[in-house]
């Protein structure tokens, strides 16, 4: 007996086209709004770096001493 003959093999085909439809739709959204929270993420770096002149990168950042030799 194959696939095809066997009974409720076209139902379970079409719940696996629907299901595979609908991953693809969230993964879809699911990128654009990734794309969209780098980009908001973004504007605010620059928001506060540019017309803020917010020095937040250089205060997160660990402080660089030049007189420590790292060797």
């Amino acid at each position: 007996m194959d696939r095809e003959s066997q009974p409720g093999a076209h139902k379970g085909v079409l719940f696996l086209e629907a299901l595979d439809d609908f991953a693809k739709s969230v993964h879809l959204w699911d990128r654009r709004i990734g794309y969209l929270l780098i980009a908001l993420h973004l504007a605010g770096v620059s928001y506060h770096r540019v017309f803020r002149r917010e020095r937040l990168l250089e205060r997160t950042l660990p402080r660089q001493n030049p007189q420590i030799d790292p060797g």
